[in-house]
């Protein structure tokens, strides 16, 4: 089972994360999947680290987005990582 978010967002926040941990990637277990860097996510109300991890694009999309922050005003507006 797949599950694709484009283009999904969480409410306002104040400040974006700390700096990103350092991952070891491990030898790809397949030629037909990427690595999508670990990233912080802010989950109720707070940032929680999610693990890097390997996936397979589904089909028809080739390049994993990674979640970011966008400014908005004073504030900044997550926007879960997602495949173009």
């Amino acid at each position: 089972m797949s599950l694709l978010l484009v283009g999904c967002t969480v409410g306002l926040i104040e400040q974006t994360t700390t700096p990103a941990r350092i991952e070891v990637i491990p030898v790809s277990p397949s030629p037909h999947v990427v690595w999508i860097n670990g990233h912080y996510g802010y989950r109720n109300n707070q940032y929680v680290w999610i693990d890097g991890r390997y996936a397979k694009p589904p089909r028809g999309r080739k390049v994993w987005v990674p979640a970011h922050y966008v400014p908005v005003s004073e504030k900044y507006r997550y926007v879960k990582g997602h495949w173009k």
